[in-house]
């Protein structure tokens, strides 16, 4: 499972209260994957916090390296299949 449709599963379960992602049809699926894809979208230029956080936590990497592997990281998640 990919980590977009286990976000998906996670926002269907959270929208309907059903946790039988089986159960729903194959167009609502897509629909709720694309919505993780364009949260994702949205998510993936990292706040100065979010930054400054890395930062701290890593000690030796740079802020602008932070970024850099956040937006990576969503990246990858973004390039796999659905």
């Amino acid at each position: 499972m990919t980590q977009i449709e286990r976000a998906a599963r996670a926002l269907a379960k959270a929208q309907s209260g059903t946790g039988n992602w089986e159960s729903l049809d194959e167009r609502l699926q897509q629909t709720l994957k694309n919505q993780v894809r364009a949260v994702l979208k949205a998510i993936r230029i990292p706040s100065y916090l979010q930054t400054r956080a890395g930062q701290y936590t890593a000690d030796a990497i740079t802020e602008t390296r932070t970024s850099s592997v956040w937006q990576t990281m969503i990246d990858t998640i973004l390039a796999k299949p659905n």
